[in-house]
């Protein structure tokens, strides 16, 4: 029987920690014909993200979500604020002491706000994230962790790829108006994988316990023997061949380099870590000497490119600057100007639709940093934008997004004159979209609050030519306006 529409799933996950396992689960869920959908399959529009997520996780199904140790990336309080009351929130805050909610944390909060079916999973000991980092874990995390588990949400725990989707393939997932059983030779699939999986943990223990070591260490080796798909009897080989190799490598003295004492001294810490057979310990320890050399080797670049785009667009190769600033926002992504400086340059040789992308790379950046000046900055650059491409409607709502932003930071320290400029900035973009829309008492108050804001600083400030000329811009249209 054919289904009206898909049985809607949305996986929850943290990107930078569980991005291939979510991959994986899509994968697997998306050939039993569901439809899929996680928070990267939404971009930043007139809604907020949060506010597209609350809109999905609405009208699909069921949630499925995968919990490791970091909360990921947390929306701002204004976009939090905006959904409204949310109950479960509330008691989530009483209950942990937590006073937000990061975007994957509201993933389960807007499910059971909405009353759809929850299937979490917890990573457990010897779980391997994407990226590995030495960081402690979350402690709002934990919170979190702790509060669904007393909630009786807790549905199961893995530490590998394999597990996960050994739990996944069982849920009961379908279309509401058909039956839930898996078909009988999905079922059959599942059950030799779990007699395959039961097997190889046995074996893990097996050997943890004859070389004297913890068990989770040997859990990277045997998730990536487990996907080239040998016999219990070939795993038992290839584990052996490649403890020994491991124990071998770790008791090889390091070379002296003329690298520098330092790139030395982190692969002797990564072979300590291989005798006790710890390959993801000593892999971390190499990832973080390599994030650190990055990191050096990007801030010696950064200033060279800077000064190499300046050039560029001081002669005119605006392809070359484009080029150079590309470069800068993928070694940058969260400097805001630079995705700024990119937007511009897309501006000024009339590209807006590429304008577009990256002032909205600049919000994005905005977001990452906490910075509202610049996310508020980022908002009136999407909404110049807008406007050049006659979309007035969607124009207001940036720049109107901007100024709330202008106009709490300007309450909130009202002794900073380029706050209260920026301020007297945003009354005027909004009052230029009034005027070219036939709002006229919109814009005769949007002029009127811009032109208060603005007088007092030209006032305090009579040497700041640029501030006179805004007021003048504002006594023109003002008196434009009374004709």
């Amino acid at each position: 029987m054919a289904a009206d529409r898909e049985f809607r799933l949305f996986i929850s996950a943290v990107s930078g920690e569980l991005k291939s396992y979510r991959s994986e689960v899509a994968r697997v869920l998306r050939r039993k014909e569901l439809e899929v959908r996680d928070q990267e399959h939404f971009r930043q529009g007139p809604a907020t993200l949060l506010e597209q997520l609350a809109d999905y996780i609405q009208k699909c199904d069921a949630v499925i979500l995968l919990v490791g140790e970091r909360a990921g990336a947390f929306p701002s309080d204004d976009h939090a604020s905006a959904l409204g009351t949310i109950p479960i929130f509330e008691q989530y805050r009483r209950e942990t002491g937590q006073t937000r909610a990061s975007y994957t944390q509201w993933e389960f909060l807007l499910a059971r706000h909405h009353g759809k079916p929850t299937y979490v999973f917890f990573t457990g000991d010897g779980f391997k994230p994407d990226n590995a980092s030495s960081e402690a874990a979350d402690s709002c995390q934990a919170a979190y962790r702790q509060w669904i588990e007393h909630e009786g949400k807790h549905y199961d725990v893995f530490t590998n790829a394999a597990k996960l989707i050994e739990h996944v393939l069982v849920l009961p997932l379908s279309d509401p108006a058909e039956p839930s059983a898996l078909p009988a030779t999905e079922e059959a699939a599942a059950r030799r994988h779990r007699e395959q999986m039961d097997a190889m943990e046995a074996l893990r223990l097996e050997l943890a316990r004859e070389k004297g070591i913890d068990p989770a260490n040997l859990s990277p080796l045997f998730e990536h023997l487990g996907q080239v798909g040998p016999t219990i009897d070939e795993m038992r080989v290839r584990a052996g061949e490649a403890i020994a190799e491991i124990i071998a490598r770790s008791e090889r003295q390091v070379e002296v380099s003329n690298e520098g004492a330092d790139i030395d001294a982190a692969i002797g810490a990564a072979r300590q870590k291989l005798a006790g057979l710890d390959t993801a310990g000593a892999r971390a320890v190499l990832t973080d000497k390599i994030a650190e050399e990055e990191e050096a080797r990007r801030q010696r670049l950064v200033p060279l490119l800077h000064e190499k785009a300046a050039i560029e667009r001081l002669g005119y190769d605006y392809q070359a600057a484009k080029v150079t600033l590309k470069q800068l926002v993928a070694l940058a992504p969260d400097s805001v100007w630079d995705w700024i400086g990119l937007g511009d340059l897309f501006v000024t040789i009339g590209s807006l639709d590429e304008a577009a992308t990256a002032f909205r790379g600049a919000s994005n950046a905005a977001r990452r940093t906490g910075d509202e000046r610049d996310l508020s900055v980022s908002y009136n650059k999407i909404g110049d934008v807008l406007v050049a491409q006659g979309n007035l409607p969607e124009a207001l709502k940036s720049f109107r997004a901007s100024h709330d932003i202008f106009d709490r930071l300007a309450k909130a320290d009202p002794g900073n004159a380029g706050w209260q400029r920026d301020l007297s900035v945003s009354y005027a973009k909004l009052a230029s979209i009034y005027l070219a829309s036939k709002q006229m008492s919109q814009a005769r108050d949007a002029l009127a609050a811009g032109r208060a804001v603005l007088a007092p600083l030209v006032e305090q400030y009579p040497d700041w030519s640029e501030w006179k000329q805004d007021l003048a811009w504002f006594d023109r249209q003002i008196a434009a306006l009374k004709k």
